[in-house]
Parts: C-alpha cells; structure tokens; sequence
C-alpha cells in the first residue's frame, strides 16, 4: 500500500469482530474504511480466504455481490448501527451486511501478515523419519498459510494456542491461524489441552471444532473423511446444505463420515479401526550385547577340551555332536599360544551324514537377548589356516538345528588335490545344501578373520584378509526357513566330509553381538 494502514484501524476491527465498538468508535471505522480504496482491495485479495479462516459467510451468491459492490463504488453509509444491533436487522441490506463482515475479515488478515509477532502460527516440535516434498519442509517457527507436504513419516507441530497435531505421511496440511489448520489429504490427530476449546480443522467435506478434546482426522484417496473421537467432544460440520449451519456433536469413542451435505454416524457395529498415531514415541534404542572369548586367556565355563579345560564355547548345534565325549578330544585350548585349536571329523551337514561327530560349537544366541527379530553378529579370527582335501571344510555357521542353517568359510571344492581354498557360503534346508556361492582363491598359511552376520533381516558372510590386508564379502539367496526363528545357534565349525583327512584350525579369538533394545538388557 502507498499509506501506512493507522495502527487503530486494526484495534477498531477488531473489537468490532467481538462486538465491543461504540457508536462514535464505528462511524470512526466507516470514515477510514471509505476514506482508502486500497483498504478495499485488500479486502478483495484476502476474502478468499475467508472461508479457511472464519467460515461466517457460507453463501458464495452473497460474496460475490458484496465484493461487486465494493468494486463499483456502493455509496452511502455502510454501516449505520454498531455490531451489537446486528440481531435487530438495523444494517441497510444483506448485502452490505456480507461485505462489511468480509472486509474486516480481510482487515484482520493483514494486520496479523504486518505483525511478525502474530504472524508465527506453529512450529515443528518433533519429527520421525520424515520425507518432505521439496520446498514444503516445516522447521522453525511456521507462519499462517505455511503448506507442509509431507510423503511419509510423523511430524509433531505446536501451535502457539496450545494444541499439538501429528501429521501422518503421506499427507499435506495447510496452516492458518494458531486455531486452525486445513487437511488437504492424509491423516492427522489433534489433542487440545482442557483450557482452549474451538481448535478448527477444515477438510474437503466439512470441518471439525473441538469442544477440549482429543481427535483424529483421515482423509481417504476417494476424498472420503473420517472423523474419531479418542477422548471429550467435537462438533462436526459438512460444507453445505443444513449440516453446515447445525454442527453434529460427537463424544468420545464416536465416529463419523463428512460428506458434502451431511454428516453420517457411524453405528458400534459400523466402527473402522483407523491406524491414528496419538503420539510420537521414540524407537527403542539399540544396542549391541556382545561375547568375545579371548583364547589367551583362561575360560571358565563351556565345553571341556581333551585335558578337561573349559572353553568358553558352550552349546552345540542341535541335531550335532551327540556321540562326543565330554572331554572332546577334537578341542585343545592353549592359553600360552593364545588359540583354541579345532580338529575337523568326518561328517557333512549336507545329507546329514556323521552329524553325531559333527563339530558345530558355539553358543545360543538367546542368551544374550535375541528373540527372533534382532540383528546379529558372529566373528572368529583365525591364524594360519590350513589347506583342506577333499571338500574339507571349516568357517562359521548360523542356525535352527542341523538341518536348518546357514554356513559358510573355506574348502576345497575339488575331490584333488588342490593348491587352494575357495571362500564359500551355502544355505542347508533340511539337510540339503542349496544356493551355493562361491568366490576366489585362497591359500593356506594366511591369517583371517570371518564375520557371518543378520544385519536390516539380510545375511552376508565376509572375509578378511589379515596378512595383506584385502577383504570380501558374500550374499545369496535369503534363507527365508530361518526367518522369525527365536532359538538360534551360532558358531564354528570344522568338516572333512569324504575322506580321512582331518585339518586343524586354529582360532585367535570369537565374539558374538546381539544389538538388543536398550530396555530389555536393563529390565534383566
């Protein structure tokens, strides 16, 4: 505008809007309001907005003669009586009436665009893996008219009146004073604190008012909205016709269908089960429970080797081992050497043959807090390994029971003899080896460590070359028959299947991680 609005003119509409203006305080308010076309104008530009913010004029017929006659000049008084008179029909026509709201609805929008202080409706509070559409995100103070897309995740947003929304992606809502917001699609929950009443959401089809409450709001892909009431009341509106005017009160428990016209509720045998999220709880933190059995030192529990010496490792694979003595003379533990050394025997897990002498030892991973969903990780560190003949065999496996696992390491894959190891990694679903990957070309002597690890539900098994430094990492096809499996069993593992050529595998060190929520190591 050209001329400064006077600070008044906005103190007079105000108090107008609340009905508090006197006679002398009126004819003040008519002289500034005919004195400015520019004032005028400005109702013209902030009258469509007028819907959003107030909804007092429901009749678009009137609207349009009232801005008509503002645009041509309507003369004469425009209003002759004060606002407490409105119920005596003292206005000159209704008309004039429409205009007049109107345009001190427009007046009351740019008062609160010029104040900067008014101006701050809302600000983002909290937020869980949002994914905001470009140019859309809410941070920091969010004025009026402030348009969040949002496609996915959960977003908390304060209102400076009080009330806290959480939007639910993928939605998009639209800001306009501290007490109201329109939901243009998606889904959203309202609580109100018990001193503000009057909260507002408007929607395609209708709009809901708290009356102290806490509410939720869904708008469906075909526009339908629904409406839940978790606690107190709401009144509910449609857009047109007499649901408009007359709201529909609903209480807690209840809920409703806005349509156009009307307003439909829900009979108890007729209530939807609506996924509403009433409030934002953090995730869980996670983190890692973890074993590491350093063989240089002594063990005091597990397995006993051949001269009666704990292990550490302590839990055989099921379905394995049933026939060894219980000083297994396939283990030696050498604390002054810092290994625990592992002498292969001949059983193959694939057709299930020998599995009665069959090295599977390890530990069982619900001793450290997994029930069936966690992630996990099982690393050995293994010095010098030897050169296996005839599908030998040894690495690191993870599993049900014998006919059910994961496993993977090294062999030889050819019946000759060969000059290397191949890195492998298979999975055995009832005994039968399948989906079989194997990658490179090892030789004996290196030093390594192996990682067999859950990590996001995908399994992986990687090597790493500890000699020169080089490193890899294998995946195949997910086993999903291990999948929501709550007793597991990881460990080591040491086979010459088809001839009589047992190696012996030296291990520096094994760990196993379990990443457990927070919560429930503490609740032990």
């Amino acid at each position: 505008m050209k001329n400064r609005i006077p600070t008044d003119f906005f103190d007079l509409a105000d108090r107008y809007l609340s009905g508090d203006l006197a006679q002398s305080e009126l004819s003040e308010f008519e002289t500034l309001l005919l004195s400015s076309p520019e004032l005028q104008e400005l109702y013209l530009d902030y009258a469509e907005n007028s819907h959003d913010l107030n909804l007092v004029i429901n009749s678009q017929k009137q609207n349009e003669l009232a801005m008509a006659g503002i645009r041509h000049g309507t003369s004469g008084t425009l209003w002759t009586a004060s606002s407490r008179f409105l119920a005596r029909n003292r206005w000159q026509s209704g008309v004039i009436f429409a205009a007049s709201v109107l345009l001190l609805i427009g007046g009351f929008l740019i008062y609160s665009r010029a104040n900067s202080s008014q101006d701050q409706v809302a600000w983002l509070s909290n937020a869980q893996n949002c994914d905001w559409e470009n140019g859309t995100r809410g941070f920091g103070n969010m004025k009026s008219n402030t348009l969040l897309k949002l496609r996915s995740g959960l977003a908390e947003i304060d209102f400076a009146s009080g009330a806290k929304l959480i939007l639910q992606g993928p939605a998009e809502l639209k800001l306009l004073t501290t007490k109201s917001a329109r939901l243009v699609s998606g889904q959203l929950t309202v609580r109100i604190p018990k001193t503000l009443t009057g909260f507002e959401i408007i929607t395609p089809n209708g709009r809901v008012i708290d009356l102290g409450t806490e509410f939720g709001i869904s708008i469906g892909d075909d526009k339908t909205t629904k409406v839940v009431v978790f606690e107190g009341e709401v009144e509910a509106f449609a857009t047109t016709g007499a649901a408009a005017k007359v709201p529909v009160l609903l209480a807690a428990q209840q809920e409703a269908t806005l349509e156009t016209d009307q307003v439909i509720v829900s009979l108890p045998d007729q209530l939807g089960n609506n996924a509403f999220t009433r409030s934002i709880v953090a995730p869980p933190q996670i983190i890692a429970s973890t074993k590491r059995f350093d063989f240089s030192k002594n063990q005091t529990a597990g397995i006993k080797d051949t001269n009666g010496k704990f292990i550490g490792l302590d839990t055989r694979l099921p379905g394995t081992g049933g026939d060894l003595l219980e000083h297994d003379e396939n283990w030696v533990h050498d604390e002054k050497a810092g290994l625990l050394r592992l002498t292969t025997t001949r059983s193959d897990i694939n057709r299930q043959t020998g599995m009665d002498t069959g090295e599977y030892l390890g530990v069982r991973l619900a001793d450290y807090g997994f029930t069936g969903d966690e992630d996990f990780s099982v690393t050995a560190t293994l010095d010098s390994i030897p050169l296996m003949e005839d599908v030998g065999q040894f690495g690191l496996y993870a599993g049900s029971k014998s006919d059910l696992n994961i496993r993977g390491g090294f062999l030889n894959w050819n019946v000759e003899t060969s000059e290397f190891n191949k890195f492998f990694l298979v999975n055995d679903e009832r005994g039968i080896d399948k989906d079989t990957h194997t990658v490179g070309l090892l030789s004996a002597g290196v030093h390594l460590r192996l990682i067999l690890s859950r990590l996001s539900g995908k399994y992986s098994l990687r090597v790493e070359n500890l000699s020169d430094g080089g490193q890899i990492t294998l995946e195949i096809k997910h086993p999903e028959f291990l999948d929501g499996k709550s007793e597991m069993y990881v460990g080591l593992f040491g086979a010459n299947p088809f001839s009589e050529a047992r190696k012996r595998i030296s291990i520096r060190d094994f760990s196993v991680t379990v990443w457990v929520p927070k919560t429930r190591l503490a609740s032990k």
